[in-house]
């Protein structure tokens, strides 16, 4: 269809003469030209992803989709791009107004080209175009996907050494974008300076083939690395989960009563359970249930140590129990919640 993206509005119960109304809403590859330039002829081949977007301005509609012929994912000619549209009309539209819409096109979008883009309110959106490090075939040949206001989507880069009669490993991309305007998100060059994000942290790449589509995940915390998620950890083998037992260490006394010091405060409201003058948070032998476990082996006590259970999160992130992946390739603490226990997705794009 030319790099075209259409809007349709479905009037169920209409008879078929008025049943649906519809309208291109963004020219971005060689339509309408006739006789496009070979590096203009984008394709779109996957589903464009679609949320709603709330800011203080107002609200809209993003709409993802990257451009990249899938019949032919070694193809170096054309210049494909990743969109990020903006539908400001959230109601339904008719013909009429459909019809009056302003075309997007490939130039009346900001190009992502530093680390803080300026994307104003009033934008038809913004794109990146995926010749970093040079034109040298990168697409998108899956689904990209929204969560948490950022944006997540794969690319893949055929591989330019020659050899006959040998297959060759691409190189594949996972991008993690803001929403808003395309800004980097998270620290994936793995500076030493988490904070200063520049524009080798809008991926992170590796020889490989092509990617499936990223999938949200949520996973339940496991604070000991025991491999039991913490809702379901049952110290005493009672058979009753700690969260549910009045007295998870069965010693015949209810939690909400222990009181190791003896000084008539029980445990869960005393700063000092071990009554030695320090503080339980910076207590390294104050006899707490975790306070000098080491389930990550690296010689550093739970009470001291910023990751503890050593997957290379900090404790502070790590209370974030989302995870978003694309294939294997996993990033987590995107979001803050109260998870909730879900299955592994993927979909193949072979």
């Amino acid at each position: 269809m030319g790099g075209q993206v259409w809007r349709f509005e479905v009037k169920n119960g209409q008879p078929a003469a008025s049943l649906i109304d519809g309208a291109v809403i963004a020219q971005l590859g060689g339509a309408p030209n006739v006789v496009p330039a070979p590096e203009d002829v984008r394709r779109f081949y996957n589903t464009p992803d679609v949320a709603f977007i709330n800011t203080r301005e107002g609200n809209f509609i993003h709409i993802g989709i990257g451009s990249g012929h899938r019949g032919h994912p070694l193809g170096t000619t054309v210049r494909d791009r990743f969109y990020a549209l903006r539908d400001y009309a959230i109601a339904p539209q008719t013909q009429a107004q459909l019809d009056a819409r302003t075309v997007i096109t490939d130039a009346s979008l900001v190009p992502v080209t530093t680390a803080s883009p300026a994307v104003p309110w009033n934008s038809p959106g913004w794109r990146v175009d995926l010749g970093i490090g040079g034109w040298n075939g990168e697409k998108v040949l899956a689904e990209g996907r929204t969560f948490a206001n950022q944006v997540f989507f794969s690319t893949f880069q055929p591989s330019t050494v020659v050899a006959s009669c040998e297959p060759q490993l691409g190189t594949n991309r996972t991008y993690a974008m803001s929403v808003y305007n395309g800004a980097p998100v998270m620290n994936l060059d793995s500076s030493a300076d988490p904070s200063n994000l520049t524009m080798s942290d809008l991926y992170v790449e590796a020889q490989g083939g092509i990617l499936s589509a990223a999938q949200a995940l949520f996973v339940d915390r496991d604070s000991d690395a025991d491999g039991i998620p913490d809702a379901e950890d049952d110290s005493d083998g009672d058979g009753l989960a700690d969260a549910n037992d009045g007295d998870d260490d069965g010693n015949g006394i209810a939690d909400d009563q222990e009181d190791l010091d003896g000084d008539g405060v029980p445990n869960y409201m005393d700063g000092d359970d071990d009554g030695d003058g320090m503080a339980d948070d910076v207590d390294n032998d104050d006899r707490r249930a975790n306070a000098n476990e080491d389930p990550d082996g690296d010689g550093i006590p739970n009470s001291v140590d910023t990751d503890d259970d050593g997957d290379g999160v900090l404790d502070v992130d790590d209370d974030d129990d989302d995870v978003v992946c694309v294939a294997l390739r996993c990033f987590s603490g995107i979001m803050s919640n109260d998870p909730i226990r879900t299955f592994w997705s993927q979909e193949s794009v072979d």
